[in-house]
């Protein structure tokens, strides 16, 4: 490591001597003694053109020096790479590594200056900084959990660089972490670990014990830099970007904690932790959120984990950026009638990935018991009414299936991903459809719950960046919650804060939902019948609205840090409608908006939630306008006051110009132009219009019905 020191430079009458071959820490120490006992006995080391000057540091990887550039009258912190066993192929690829460290510039990147190689050993010419390592900074006071995830996260911004330019650490710590004031850079990327192989993970290099029996605090095997490893640099597999994420939230939650999140004695035990997501829970006072982030980032298989380092920190800084003003005040509140104060509470480990079932692509009927003709027949019988609306979107839900399979079983290189997506929905359906056969007769919320509740096979067409698979949970666990999701799917209608809906939610279900079934199992699950039990709250004697707004931003949060990203939409959209509905500040509506602007981006375009909730958020922008602009106005000038209308009007030209549009949709465009005194733009728009049948509730919506506001 670095570490601070007062250097003396060399003066112009020592001896100056190259190298001769690998410098070892041994040697240094030896000229140092020598040079104490003897005065100056030794002519001063050359490396390339740096003069050696003190060893800073030694490790399992080679030895740092501090030394001068005469060039440049600077002190360069020298590192040289100990000796490789693997020739001179391996000291070439080194080299090139080194290179392309020195070609990375950045603020939270110890620069190299110069990479070349001296008797063997690679060389890296650095920064010198000298102001300690991260756990130096730690301990040198109390800090609070926004400071410490500050500093973390300049760290996180170097490794996100460093992996844009294709380099992976493989060696994340707190020692490799330098502090200079508030700045943090990284360093010691593990040149030396990228030649690793597994075997060197399954034995000592003394006595040739089983690695995963010795103890963590041997100081002769690997340096401790187990307790920072991902499993998968434990079982032999390369270091990528993903086993650097986990060694960095290993870091973070060791810096807000205390302690590592994984506990074992030897490192098989602590693998066995880790594998078992055996997580040691804190005791200090860090927000659920950030322990949410943090879960996600150390989970097993790295696929789970967030797609990369800037989705990590995008995640972590959300939250640090988040005031918790009044909300905890008011959420505790609203907690004595819905218990809504669980959503700001520590959430439980999310569920084990399961293997994927199988997609067999030589089955002619790949649905076959899933959604085949005797299964239609099933699912008609149970209903007594609108079978054919009901049956219509599931219809068109498993036709969309059966192309994505062909597509899978087509492609020359067949994703996992997409495998393992198309499982969890073929399971998604086969549950859907059973919850129908096995309740009572559900009527027209059958043909809802499939347009909003089947899950988006959007998402199977590339990996996302959000928690996207829905049947994770065990069999009776999963059947709960689609016969809730049938239940109360009333709830999700479009704008259901301000929208009629003949199903009211089933309140007393969902709060029974969220109370027996721990959210590890299903958190998904519990994220709707949270939703649910807000709208029912809007619709009955539950909740008052101002408290409503509350918990729909609280829930907006949590599940954009469980990475539920679609259900943080329509809570964050659920929070604008809210707002519009009754007095707010800017900056209130602003949040809100880019809530639902974050969790909407995080969505494939194609997928159906993500058109959806733009149309909804047009229709409040026009509500927004219509209260904002005094009508007529803008036929007159003013572009500053008809800013809100104009956003509105470009807002719902976008969704008219929509496949999906609707005549609503086009009839509302036209009211905002007749609202802007625009009755020319109105008469156009209307022409091209079908005279088709217009929904109430859609025009309707522009006068917002008062909420209840008890």
């Amino acid at each position: 490591m670095h570490t601070r020191a007062t250097l003396i430079p060399v003066p112009p009458t020592v001896r100056l001597t190259a190298a001769p071959g690998p410098l070892a820490p041994i040697d240094q120490v030896r000229r140092q003694v020598a040079a104490v006992l003897f005065g100056d006995a030794a002519p001063a080391l050359v490396i390339g053109r740096f003069q050696v000057q003190r060893l800073l540091g030694s490790g399992g990887m080679g030895v740092v020096y501090a030394a001068t550039d005469p060039q440049l009258g600077r002190t360069v912190a020298l590192k040289l790479i100990q000796p490789t066993t693997a020739g001179a192929h391996a000291t070439e690829r080194l080299l090139r590594e080194a290179q392309a460290m020195a070609r990375l510039q950045h603020p939270n990147v110890v620069a190299v200056h110069e990479a070349g190689v001296n008797g063997g050993q690679v060389y890296l010419a650095m920064e010198y900084v000298d102001g300690g390592t991260l756990d130096v900074w730690l301990r040198a006071r109390p800090r609070g959990w926004q400071e410490v995830l500050g500093v973390l996260a300049q760290a996180g911004d170097g490794l996100a660089a460093a992996h844009a330019a294709g380099l992976v650490h493989r060696d994340f710590k707190p020692a490799n972490v330098l502090m200079s004031g508030a700045r943090a850079r990284i360093s010691d990327f593990g040149l030396a670990r990228s030649s690793a192989v597994a075997e060197e993970l399954e034995r000592t290099a003394s006595d040739g014990a089983l690695l995963l029996d010795q103890p963590l605090t041997r100081t002769d095997v690997l340096l401790g830099t187990p307790a920072y490893m991902a499993p998968e640099q434990f079982r032999g597999e390369a270091a990528t970007p993903a086993s650097d994420q986990f060694s960095f939230a290993v870091v973070v939650y060791e810096a807000l904690a205390g302690h590592r999140p994984f506990r074992g004695e030897t490192i098989g035990a602590l693998l066995a932790a880790i594998e078992r997501g055996a997580i040691h829970p804190m005791k200090r006072g860090v927000p659920a959120r950030v322990l949410a982030v943090l879960r996600r980032a150390l989970a097993v298989d790295p696929a789970r984990r967030w797609p990369d380092m800037s989705a990590l920190l995008v995640a972590l800084r959300g939250v640090r950026a988040t005031p918790r003003r009044a909300m905890v005040a008011a959420v505790t509140g609203a907690s004595a009638l819905l218990g809504l104060g669980l959503l700001l509470s520590e959430p439980d480990r999310p569920p084990p990935t399961l293997l994927p079932l199988p997609v067999d692509c030589g089955e002619a009927e790949p649905l076959r018991g899933v959604w085949d003709a005797g299964r239609r027949g099933q699912v008609a019988a149970a209903m007594s009414a609108e079978t054919g609306l009901a049956l219509a979107p599931i219809d068109a839900y498993a036709a969309e299936w059966r192309i994505a399979q062909r597509e899978y079983c087509q492609s020359p290189e067949p994703n996992v991903w997409t495998a393992t997506c198309l499982a969890d929905r073929r399971t998604a359906l086969s549950d859907f459809a059973q919850a129908v056969v096995e309740a009572p007769s559900f009527g027209g919320l059958v043909g809802l719950a499939a347009s909003e509740l089947l899950p988006a096979l959007a998402d199977c067409a590339a990996p996302v960046n959000y928690r996207a698979l829905v049947s994770e949970a065990p069999p009776e666990v999963r059947a709960q919650a689609w016969h809730l999701r049938l239940v109360n799917a009333g709830a999700f209608v479009p704008r259901p804060a301000t929208r009629e809906t003949g199903f009211p939610p089933d309140a007393e279900l969902a709060r029974r939902f969220v109370t027996t079934v721990p959210s590890a199992q299903d958190p998904r699950a519990a994220h709707e019948a949270w939703f649910s039990l807000l709208v029912a709250g809007l619709h009955g004697p539950l909740l008052p609205a101002r408290d409503s707004l509350v918990d729909a931003v609280a829930l907006g949060r949590r599940a954009a840090a469980t990475g539920h990203a679609d259900i943080a939409a329509r809570a964050w959209v659920l929070a604008a409608e809210l707002l519009e509905a009754g007095p707010h500040t800017d900056d209130v509506r602003e949040e809100a908006w880019v809530g639902a602007a974050t969790a909407l981006a995080a969505l494939p375009e194609a997928h159906p939630l993500r058109v959806r909730l733009r149309r909804d958020l047009a229709y409040i922008e026009l509500a927004h306008a219509r209260h904002a602009v005094p009508a007529g106005v803008c036929a007159h000038g003013g572009a500053d006051v008809c800013r809100p209308l104009a956003t509105a009007i470009a807002d719902l030209a976008a969704v008219a110009a929509d496949p999906s549009a609707t005549a609503g949709d086009t009839e509302l465009l036209a009211r905002a132009h007749d609202h802007a005194g625009d009755s020319g733009a109105a008469a156009a728009v209307r022409a091209g219009t079908a005279p088709l049948c217009l929904a109430e509730h859609d025009l309707g919506f522009l006068d917002f019905p008062a909420l209840n506001t008890r």
